[in-house]
């Protein structure tokens, strides 16, 4: 197995799922310090149910930056490129159609997607 695709696997089943982890806690958390009363649904299934809409981004995400990597031979210049602004632009999109700012927070996943790809380009053979 080449490393693009141990990459594809680890971004699909390790790192979109600790980072879906992470994000929806700390949703959660500023959620609940802020008393915010339009969520009317406990905790634990509002965090299940933000956990799940992230998890679904984060596979995209990782889907699309095996497809960019694909598409550009894996070199990593382009890759980071088109992928930082295919992710912008829909992280824009999203904070378009909500009308609100908050998934901009999604941004530190896109760093942590960015070190995996430059680890797996520079530190692994």
């Amino acid at each position: 197995m080449n490393s693009l695709n141990k990459e594809f696997l680890f971004d699909l089943l390790f790192l979109s799922f600790i980072l879906s982890l992470l994000n929806s806690f700390f949703f959660t958390n500023f959620v609940s310090s802020q008393g915010i009363d339009e969520v009317s649904f406990d905790g634990v299934i509002f965090f299940t149910l933000f956990f799940l809409v992230l998890y679904v981004f984060h596979l995209l995400v990782s889907s699309l930056k095996y497809a960019i990597a694909r598409i550009t031979k894996n070199s990593f210049p382009a890759k980071l490129i088109f992928f930082n602004v295919l992710v912008l632009l829909l992280l824009g999109s999203i904070c378009f159609f909500v009308k609100d700012l908050t998934p901009m927070f999604l941004i530190f996943s896109l760093l942590l997607f960015n070190i995996t790809s430059y680890v797996n380009k520079y530190y692994t053979k």
